[in-house]
């Protein structure tokens, strides 16, 4: 449902909700990935603030995975020579 709103580039309020539930509720649906769709979906969306915190959740064998939202982050907050680094 969330790649169909990025692709459509519409909102999907109610799934963006139980995503964002899940992902600060540790519980059985509590991961790494569902971290990584959601600091996706923050920054689809335009926040800069909420997505690193996101990323400092997910763990270190995961990080090199996270990366590449580092460096949109980076990009985003006009911290280029950080974002080039990723």
């Amino acid at each position: 449902m969330l790649l169909n709103s990025a692709l459509k580039l519409s909102e999907s309020k109610d799934a963006f909700a139980l995503l964002e539930e899940e992902c600060y509720e540790p519980g059985k649906y509590y991961s790494d990935y569902l971290h990584l769709i959601l600091t996706e979906q923050m920054l689809l969306r335009g926040c800069t603030k909420d997505p690193q915190d996101c990323l400092e959740r997910i763990s270190e064998e995961y990080q090199d995975k996270a990366t590449v939202f580092w460096g949109w982050l980076s990009f985003v907050r006009v911290e280029n020579e950080k974002a080039i680094k990723y």
